[in-house]
């Protein structure tokens, strides 16, 4: 098992957050910011830069925008 296997399978159960900001077309009520918070549950390797990531959504909030969020930098 190679180094970056061993820190994947590290990685389930770490807590994780994301961030998604939906279109009005697909809302139909303006921006919508979605905040999801949840647990790794696998990570793996596809190819050399791209790895997959499957986690379980444990709670999430909806945040309904006029405008586009500022995003930070």
């Amino acid at each position: 098992m190679d180094r970056s296997s061993r820190k994947l399978r590290r990685s389930a159960k770490t807590l994780i957050e994301i961030v998604v900001t939906l279109p009005h077309h697909l809302t139909q009520a303006g921006l919508t910011e979605v905040c999801c918070q949840g647990l790794v549950q696998r990570a793996e390797i596809k190819k050399r830069n791209l790895i997959g990531v499957a986690a379980t959504i444990e709670r999430y909030e909806l945040q309904h925008f006029t405008e586009a969020p500022k995003l930070a930098r």
